[in-house]
């Protein structure tokens, strides 16, 4: 396969540009930016480097006079945060859209400096990790918004009916999403050593450097790891800072701070978690990444729950407009739908069953959260090659390959 593709975000992108004299990209590294950046912007200039570094550092105004034009890209920009008092003047003088797309591998308003400067001046987009279909260079599918927002599933019984070939070349798709994930910096590398190495070698630069940009911590590497395996064990559950502190020795108030900052690094995405528990649940941007940090390799039906964010959040992230809330519902007698979105319109829950045994539980989940939500459908889904079925109006099973 080639490394390069179309990417979702390109549309909004050109978008954004269209209407602002700044737009943003913002992402995990390695998660394609600069390939992005270089298919869209007509000049690009890198400030993880040294010279250009320098440069900016030793005079932001000269150094963004002299780069300024249509579509310039200013890449891991958040290196030199003088530089966004001097593009807040800019284009307070030169409001023409289109002119600076700023990336970086750092959410911009985690640090107030910048955030301060870019207030009303920028519309950042975030590129996440390649979904399956991303990789195989296939259209983003519309199709779980369009369930969201219908009254019924039944109009879309044929569309998720697969032959036993489709369904088996999509297993395989999937399996090797698990293990290769889905950055491309990473997941293109066939070579299992030479990939684990690469993951490794970001992990040491996110951690040891991007991270202290933000937080002040006389953590080791090796403390903030354990955390990070910590949060890979408990992965979709409910956060439960008490028991990360008697596991990892660190501080509440620490550990508290180090999630806030590496969700801001893109390693990982909180989502709040609604019905008689509350809180919140964590999950790792990239599937390979989190396999790196858990003590044993974890099996598909283990990796199901993350599989399905992974794939299934890509519709309603790549739209412009009305946004799409993420969020997982529980109960305190047991019920738990892991991946629920929420727009005007509707409310979709997606609960995914590893085997036939638990269909029944989940069943009573389902019948929970339609009780909780007005206007609300469950997609029940498993990994085998079943032909899809409404079990009520509002109650679908399905294959997960007939999803994605």
């Amino acid at each position: 396969m080639a490394h390069e593709r179309k990417r979702y975000l390109e549309p909004l992108l050109q978008k954004v540009l269209s209407m602002s004299p700044i737009a943003g990209v913002l992402g995990h590294r390695q998660v394609g930016k600069t390939t992005l950046l270089n298919q869209v912007c007509d000049h690009y200039y890198s400030l993880d480097k040294p010279e250009e570094q320098k440069q900016a550092q030793t005079d932001s105004e000269l150094y963004l006079r002299s780069r300024a034009g249509k579509k310039v890209a200013l890449d891991e920009v958040q290196t030199v945060p003088a530089i966004f008092k001097e593009l807040k003047e800019w284009v307070r003088l030169h409001p023409k859209p289109g002119q600076f797309i700023l990336s970086g591998s750092v959410r911009f308003t985690s640090r107030a400096e910048i955030k301060e400067s870019l207030a009303g001046r920028i519309l950042s987009l975030e590129l996440l990790p390649m979904s399956i279909r991303e990789l195989e260079s296939e259209p983003n599918s519309k199709l779980l918004l369009q369930m969201l927002e219908a009254s019924s599933f039944d109009r879309f019984l044929q569309e998720l009916t697969l032959t036993t070939k489709e369904h088996q070349t999509k297993m395989k798709l999937i399996k090797l999403y698990v293990e290769n994930g889905g950055l491309p910096g990473v997941c293109f590398i066939r070579d299992e050593k030479f990939r684990k190495l690469k993951i490794e070698e970001q992990i040491e630069t996110i951690l040891d450097r991007d991270l202290r940009l933000l937080l002040k911590t006389n953590l080791s590497l090796r403390e903030i790891r354990g955390l990070l395996t910590a949060l890979s064990q408990t992965q979709g559950q409910p956060l439960n800072i008490s028991s990360l502190k008697v596991e990892t020795q660190i501080s509440s108030p620490t550990i508290k701070k180090l999630i806030y900052v590496l969700e801001s690094l893109y390693i990982i995405r909180s989502i709040s978690i609604e019905g008689s528990v509350k809180g919140q649940a964590i999950y790792f941007e990239d599937i390979a990444e989190s396999n790196y940090f858990k003590r044993e390799q974890p099996g598909l039906a283990d990796t199901f729950d993350h599989l399905c964010f992974a794939q299934l959040r890509v519709p309603f992230h790549y739209q412009l407009g009305e946004s799409t809330e993420i969020f997982q519902y529980r109960t305190r007698n047991g019920v738990c739908v892991p991946l629920c979105f929420r727009n005007k319109v509707g409310v979709l829950g997606v609960l995914p069953v590893n085997s036939k045994d638990s269909l029944n539980k989940a069943l009573a989940g389902a019948n929970s959260f339609l009780k909780t939500y007005s206007n609300s459908k469950v997609i029940l889904t498993h990994l085998e090659h079943d032909q899809p079925k409404m079990l009520s109006k509002r109650v679908l099973l399905t294959s997960f390959t007939s999803l994605i």
